[in-house]
């Protein structure tokens, strides 16, 4: 709203974006669809090369959470379209492919993407998403071939450090999950708990209703699911 009332297009620009993303990352594909929807009018508006980039591999994902492996093609060519006009920025846009892949069921093609893409946080210095993107490498080792479970607990525990050094509390719970659910012990459900017991004043996301379902909890308190706008009720398409 702020950013509304301040007419400045770029600004618009990017708080649609980042709230379109967030919601990307919670799972919620119809409020990133609104959110993206009123980014594409705006930046073909003011011909934002950038921002309709941004569009399309976000609209790209959200067709793909819904079953259409035709947006993929939006989806590459909106990383295209980032190496012109941002290329620092590329590894966030290969995050709209790495999971869509994976919410298609398409593991071989997702985990060749996730290599190069781990390449590339690496070498740019953007590592914000190598706690998803090991948890997503992890996760296609175990689809593709179930004797890679080793490999497959090695790249969670190295997510699962670099989340809890970014203070990513909501990746870190992601990947507890995953941790728990390939190998169910003491251990991995003690870290599940301790990660779910720091999002707790946090909002009620896919994320948290699949750790309490994990924990056998009830739910959440009713004091933190009212402190925070509620996610949908609904769970991912995938874990992702």
């Amino acid at each position: 709203d702020e950013a509304r009332r301040l007419g400045h297009s770029h600004s618009l620009s990017f708080a649609l974006t980042s709230a379109a993303q967030l919601q990307r990352h919670i799972g919620d594909a119809d409020a990133t669809e609104r959110l993206t929807l009123e980014l594409a009018r705006l930046a073909d508006e003011h011909a934002m090369s950038l921002w309709s980039a941004v569009a399309m591999g976000t609209l790209g994902w959200v067709r793909a959470v819904r079953g259409d492996a035709s947006a993929l093609a939006d989806i590459r060519a909106s990383i295209d379209a980032a190496l012109v006009a941002m290329p620092l920025a590329v590894v966030t846009f290969r995050s709209f492919l790495t999971d869509a892949l994976i919410r298609l069921e398409r593991y071989e093609e997702a985990l060749a993407c996730l290599q190069d893409t781990v390449a590339r946080a690496e070498a740019y210095e953007d590592r914000y998403m190598l706690p998803e993107f090991l948890r997503q490498q992890a996760a296609c080792l175990v689809a593709l071939e179930s004797s890679r479970e080793e490999d497959a607990k090695a790249l969670l525990s190295r997510a699962s450090a670099l989340a809890q050094q970014q203070g990513a509390t909501m990746l870190e719970l992601r990947v507890a999950a995953d941790r728990f659910l390939l190998a169910a012990d003491s251990d991995t459900r003690d870290a599940l708990r301790r990660a779910f017991d720091r999002c707790e004043a946090t909002c009620d996301t896919p994320d948290l209703r699949r750790a309490a379902g994990l924990l056998g909890l009830a739910g959440r308190s009713g004091e933190a699911a009212e402190a925070c706008v509620r996610a949908p009720d609904r769970e991912p398409a995938v874990s992702a």
